[in-house]
């Protein structure tokens, strides 16, 4: 038995009459169509869509298939209920199918010039997933010209998985299961294979390991959920070929840590690559609409009320952010800044339609909506020996730990605070990494930081969480209920059972506020130190947060519009101000709380 469904069978049992009573209707279909109006009118302003060719994209076929995947949705429905986010683009219902009609011409007109070429890999399942709604919604004869292309036994033949075997395999079996329920194909004993090889890729938790052959592992989240949201396209497609059974064992382990890790804003996990686009959310969508159905149907109408009801928080994170034509959480007029090399808006801010096309074909608005543990908190849960993350949730307040950390995306330490409601990251959503592989504000400094202890051993050695890669951590939960749940971690240097201890944090959180105490044995006396970077701004748009902060000795408080959080610390000085640090959200300016007491004691309270 996992962590997570030990975790999820408490849940249940003490919110069991609270979630039974909270059962309502809802149309999420409805709403990712308004999610997905938003973007393409959003991309439309970059890219008009009437005119709009392959060729002219990055990543091509790749982004392409993603616009033309987010139009079918549309095209099922009314886009004339969207005329005032682009009056040009959703005038008219039959205009707008006519322009599908016309992209999914190019797309597929555009396949044969891709076989054998990386996009292809991507495109395909994003393609069949156009095709597949465009089958209820547009006569036979319009169809039948993309029968013929994407039916085509070259499309096969034009795959490339990748020397690794890696996650496009996965995202193959998808688009092939999808051609087979079309009846273009028959895909079983190609998926079986394609399963064989990827089969040992996921932990004993469901997770997906996207770098399951590196040394040291660590595995992106995102990562993880994508590759769990294609698979779940060869279930949804009905594949009854060898490997079922572990499919299905596989997703529902995953799944129930999509649900049980998700913070109290709604949000995915922050580490590792990929982080912070706006179709993070959109792939919790995805995920949570696919296990409500599948739980509904089993008979467990508690927990599908709360899958979807997590959806409903995923998409409740995205809108702020996309209505400022944003495809990442930050406010840069740049739209690089925050992304990786291959994280382009041409690309990104489609993949988050398209991905809000996957939930909406999941979703059964059948199934009632309920509470999500997100929102009860009472839980802890952690995954410290491939992803290194400890999360826990209680009081409204949501928290993520990082023992350990990938350099080149975090850093160790505190990498979030998270209260229910609150838009704008006063503090650090994501840590700082030390050799960032992302674009930042080049005004940071380049070196990695988090919110966590520091001190000056008794040898004069200073010592700070955030640049200590490699730690061995141990994570111990020892209260969990909705109102007060606290995680131990203790860091050694050497085996996490039997090497010295270095340092213990213990969380606390509560209705009131999360609280970490610091011990560290081997620190000079009155050397101990907390490491807060605050936000200075997240950018330079009309809209970007640039927040006030007044500091006492023993108090900090950050306030921005509505926003507030308030940092207490025992300690009779201000804090030191040091330089700034840039992650994807913004910029950050670090202070260093300091305490003589022989233990450090942070409250962070926010509203």
């Amino acid at each position: 038995m996992t962590e997570c469904t030990t975790v999820s069978t408490q849940w249940l049992e003490r919110n069991r009459e609270t979630v039974r009573a909270a059962l309502h209707p809802a149309q999420h279909r409805r709403r990712y169509e308004e999610l997905i109006a938003q973007c393409l009118a959003a991309y439309h302003r970059v890219h008009p869509l009437p005119g709009l060719q392959v060729a002219e994209l990055c990543d091509t076929l790749h982004a392409f298939a993603r616009v033309t995947a987010s139009a079918a949705v549309l095209c099922a429905g009314d886009v004339t209920a969207y005329r005032a986010l682009a009056p040009d683009l959703f005038s008219d219902r039959s205009a707008f199918a006519d322009l599908f009609a016309t992209l999914m011409d190019r797309a597929c007109a555009a396949l044969p010039d891709r076989y054998g070429k990386d996009p292809l890999n991507f495109a395909v399942r994003d393609l069949m997933l156009a095709y597949r709604i465009a089958q209820d919604c547009l006569p036979p004869e319009r169809l039948a010209p993309w029968r013929d292309a994407l039916s085509d036994p070259a499309l096969r033949d034009g795959y490339t998985s990748g020397p690794k075997t890696d996650n496009r395999n996965v995202y193959i079996m998808g688009a092939e299961q999808l051609r087979h329920c079309c009846g273009l194909t028959d895909a079983a004993d190609f998926i079986s294979r394609c399963w064989e090889r990827q089969r040992t890729h996921f932990s004993d938790d469901g997770m997906y390991l996207d770098n399951y052959d590196t040394t040291p592992r660590y595995n992106p989240v995102l990562y993880d959920l994508t590759t769990r949201v294609q698979l779940q396209f060869v279930l949804w497609g009905g594949y009854e070929g060898a490997g079922l059974s572990q499919m299905r064992s596989v997703l529902q382990k995953g799944g129930l840590w999509t649900l049980f890790s998700q913070s109290a804003t709604g949000q995915l996990p922050s580490g590792g690559r990929s982080n912070q686009y706006l179709f993070n959310e959109a792939l919790i969508c995805a995920n949570c609409e696919f296990e409500a159905a599948h739980y509904h149907a089993s008979g467990n109408r508690e927990l599908a009320g709360a899958f979807r009801r997590a959806a409903e928080l995923a998409m409740d994170a995205i809108p702020y952010w996309l209505g400022m034509g944003k495809h990442l959480r930050n406010c840069y007029a740049d739209a690089g800044i925050g992304t990786e090399g291959y994280g382009y808006y041409d690309k990104y801010m489609v993949t988050l339609s398209s991905m809000l096309a996957a939930a909406w074909l999941f979703t059964d608005d059948r199934v009632p909506v309920s509470i999500a543990p997100a929102e009860t908190g009472g839980y802890a849960v952690s995954e410290t020996q491939h992803f290194h993350l400890a999360i826990a949730n209680a009081g409204g307040y949501s928290i993520e730990v990082h023992p350990d950390a990938d350099p080149h995306y975090d850093a160790p330490g505190l990498a979030r605070i998270q209260h229910a409601g609150m838009i704008h990251a006063l503090l650090p959503v994501c840590s700082f990494p030390a050799d960032p592989s992302y674009r930042r504000d080049p005004r940071g400094l380049p070196a990695p930081c988090a919110m966590g202890p520091g001190f000056i051993g008794r040898d004069g050695t200073p010592f700070f969480l955030a640049e200590r890669y490699g730690l061995h951590a141990r994570v111990l939960c020892t209260h969990s209920a909705p109102d007060k749940t606290a995680v131990t971690v203790q860091y050694r240097d050497a085996h996490p059972e039997s090497g010295a201890v270095l340092l213990e944090e213990q969380y606390t959180l509560t209705p009131d506020g999360v609280t970490v105490t610091v011990t560290a044995p081997h620190a000079r006396p009155g050397s101990l130190y907390y490491a807060l970077p605050v936000l200075e701004s997240d950018g330079d748009l009309p809209g970007a947060a640039h927040p006030t902060v007044t500091q006492t000795p023993g108090a900090v408080t950050v306030r921005c519009a509505e926003s507030l959080c308030r940092v207490c610390w025992n300690g009779d000085t201000p804090p030191e101000v040091k330089g700034l640090y840039a992650n994807r959200n913004g910029l950050y300016r670090l202070l260093l709380l300091h305490t003589k007491a022989p233990s450090l004691s942070v409250h962070f309270t926010m509203q």
